[in-house]
């Protein structure tokens, strides 16, 4: 009996650094509200707002119903300026995660900065973020065989682990580069389509002596505003993520519908629907996001209902979102025609 309690302690810490290992190389940070957060899509979307500067925090809670859950923070703003002529965008990109019962924690501070071109009715962007990144976790809040007191028939932390090869920490620079092309058909109508490539620098990564190289991350991302009347604002999108073998297809659209005569000020209602897959497998979740905009600020909630194979333990249950912008004033001048008299 006791052989095998430590065998299976032995198989579950390896099974906790392999799966550590494969979190870094294919758990990239996504969100299922990505109009909530778009410079982390893009940093290309650094700077392309209606406002001079905006403030951006979102909170994803996700497998609680399976253990310790996976907890992200995110929080990010922008701001545009204007040097000799030229539209640039300047923002910060501050993230959090933490998972597991070893507190697995990967904490991100990047600076951004995007540069915009117009030609006719076009518009070039592109934009990159150097980031600061610190992966950490908390050994003492996990056991090891050589832990295993014969004496009490129990694990004693007090007991060296053996395992002075881990280290508890490391730290990189990564780099991400991207672009977006929009084009305004109508005004109606605008598209956009972008182009991200994440750990352009490819850095070493890796708890153990040996390095781990993190590979190039690609993402493509197409995007529409669309005003279908004068209540209705409908926003597609389609997210199309890859690391080696790995993908991910979020596919998804937000629908603002404007309200009036609110007593509580309320400008527009926010419904949205999206389902996360990938090409050679069943869809992985559907999403459905409810939210609020107000004239400087708007704020979303969406739930991901698992429907992949892992719904038998999770009963359905996946990921719990929020999501909050806050706006500065628009940077568009308003006009006012003026009567005027003729002599």
């Amino acid at each position: 009996m006791i052989k095998e309690t430590v065998l299976s302690k032995k198989l579950f810490f390896w099974f906790f650094l392999v799966f550590a290992f494969t979190t870094l190389k294919a758990q990239e940070l996504h969100l299922s509200q990505p109009l909530m957060n778009p410079i982390l899509q893009n940093p290309a979307h650094t700077g392309n707002s209606d406002s001079d500067w905006r403030l951006m925090a979102n909170y994803r809670s996700q497998w609680r119903s399976m253990g310790t859950p996976f907890i992200s923070n995110i929080i990010g703003g922008d701001k545009q300026l204007y040097v000799l002529n030229q539209s640039i965008g300047v923002g910060v990109l501050v993230s959090y995660d933490r998972s597991g019962d070893g507190n697995l924690t990967n904490f991100s501070a990047g600076l951004m900065a995007s540069l915009k071109k117009e030609i006719g009715k076009t518009v070039f962007r592109g934009g990159f973020r150097a980031s600061y990144v610190l992966n950490q976790f908390d050994v003492n809040r996990l056991t090891f065989p050589q832990q295993y007191d014969r004496t009490q028939g129990g694990f004693n932390q007090q007991f060296n682990n053996g395992e002075s090869a881990i280290g508890q920490s490391f730290s990189f620079f990564d780099f991400t580069l991207g672009t977006i092309v929009e084009h305004t058909f109508s005004n109606r109508l605008k598209v956009g389509v972008g182009f991200t490539v994440n750990h352009l620098n490819q850095p070493s990564a890796s708890f153990l002596s040996d390095q781990n190289q993190l590979d190039a991350f690609f993402s493509y991302q197409a995007f529409a505003n669309y005003q279908f009347n004068e209540k209705m604002l409908i926003k597609p999108f389609v997210i199309y993520s890859f690391l080696s073998k790995a993908s991910q297809l979020l596919i998804g659209a937000d629908v603002n519908y404007a309200l009036s005569d609110q007593p509580q000020n309320i400008d527009y209602f926010i419904g949205g629907i999206a389902t996360r897959s990938g090409f050679n497998r069943t869809f992985d979740a559907l999403v459905l996001k409810a939210g609020l905009g107000f004239e400087k600020l708007e704020v979303g909630v969406s739930y991901d209902f698992t429907m992949s194979s892992i719904r038998q333990v999770s009963d359905y249950r996946g990921a719990l979102e929020f999501g909050v912008i806050l706006k500065g004033a628009s940077n568009f001048l308003p006009f006012k025609t003026l009567p005027c008299e003729r002599l």
